[in-house]
């Protein structure tokens, strides 16, 4: 299956997301920072990236562009766009 990195900046959010991907047999890899996204995406390979896009430290447009080569890169939020 997939290698996912999976981005959001509440804990328990991102460890749902988390749980759903990997019972579907993804490996995942969590991130609760932009910032910390980014690292993991020059120093790692995936798949797949599902951001928040409302995060604390930056949004998620700028873990999508960081992710630009990663299809697909889907991101979510719980806040009116």
């Amino acid at each position: 299956m997939a290698r996912i990195l999976c981005v959001d900046d509440e804990p328990h959010v991102v460890t749902l997301k988390c749980a759903i991907l990997e019972a579907a047999g993804h490996t995942v890899t969590a991130s609760t920072s932009a910032r910390d996204a980014m690292e993991k995406l020059q120093n790692n390979t995936y798949d797949a990236v599902v951001t928040d896009w409302r995060l604390g430290d930056a949004n998620g447009r700028a873990v999508v562009q960081a992710a630009k080569t990663i299809q697909p890169c889907l991101w979510s939020s719980s806040q009116d766009m």
